[in-house]
């Protein structure tokens, strides 16, 4: 009952996290609700909430002065809120913010960005975890290769992330700041721990402590 009791509480989440993914335009099939909320960060706090509803009404604004509809009964879970009236507040402390309006007369639920809104959003946008960037951290031994190509790769790509391996990439700076910095801008990590190669637990480690999502992948023996 306790794990029932939990995932009851958690249900906005997952709500959340299906919405995020229908607005990539992508499906989502739930086979297991952990492995759901590994795989997208959620926003911690109101402020990112509040982040997540900008973001909706900025890609949902056709030209600069157009208005948007939040449909708080439907419109909820963008912002992982956990219902309707929580939606309603954050909308609401954003106009307090300064970075919604509603138009002129007021239409209910009607608003688009104000100047300091698209301020934020281009601060937050230069500042954004790539949250479709996966980076992968695992052992580069060729005998792996097909794992990966038609395994961890070919599965990412289904589900709308793009697949980064340092060994795919081409730069020029050492590779330990080229990794760090790689991590840094995922939105989701894939470690695989086949051969226990320690620079894959530490990059696992990084991640974690950055407070990305981290799906393990442990040897089966």
């Amino acid at each position: 009952m306790a794990v029932l009791h939990d995932g009851l509480r958690s249900r906005h989440l997952y709500s959340g996290a299906v919405r995020e993914y229908n607005e990539r335009g992508l499906e989502v099939i739930i086979e297991d609700f952990e492995r759901l909320l590994d795989s997208v960060v959620v926003p911690n706090g109101p402020v990112e909430r509040i982040d997540r509803i900008l973001l909706y009404v900025f890609k949902h604004m056709e030209t600069d002065d157009a208005e948007v509809t939040l449909d708080y009964e439907r419109d909820y879970s963008v912002a992982y809120a956990r219902n309707p009236g929580e939606f309603a507040f954050l909308a609401e402390k954003a106009k307090e913010l300064g970075y919604l309006e509603s138009p002129v007369p007021p239409k209910e639920e009607e608003c688009r960005l104000t100047l300091e809104g698209w301020k934020h959003i281009a601060e937050f946008k230069r500042d954004e975890v790539r949250t479709n960037q996966a980076f992968i951290a695992m052992s580069f031994d060729p005998a792996l290769r097909s794992a990966y190509e038609e395994g961890i790769k070919l599965a990412l790509e289904q589900t709308g992330y793009v697949p980064l391996r340092v060994d795919d990439a081409q730069f020029n700076e050492k590779i330990d700041d080229r990794i760090i910095a790689d991590i840094r801008k995922s939105g989701l990590v894939i470690a695989d721990f086949t051969q226990h190669k320690g620079g894959v637990y530490f990059e696992a480690g990084f991640a974690l402590g950055l407070g990305i999502p981290v799906i393990l992948d442990l040897p089966r023996h």
